[in-house]
């Protein structure tokens, strides 16, 4: 999950990681119901330290 195109690319293409959401044009709540299958992550993890993405994190965990 990021706003720049460039990590979010090198993320999917040079790390091979399966499922990236770019939250400037996706909603990533839904996208993230989507791949959990409803579930939601057990955890976030923020590698900013941004404090809206660190409160906005929360609002992602499954129950």
């Amino acid at each position: 999950m990021d706003l720049n195109t460039k990590r979010l690319e090198f993320c999917r293409d040079g790390l091979k990681i399966d499922h990236i959401i770019n939250v400037s044009t996706a909603d990533a709540a839904l996208r993230l119901a989507a791949i959990t299958k409803g579930d939601m992550p057990e955890m976030t993890v923020d590698a900013i330290g941004s404090l809206k993405a660190i409160n906005t994190g929360f609002h992602y965990m499954g129950a």
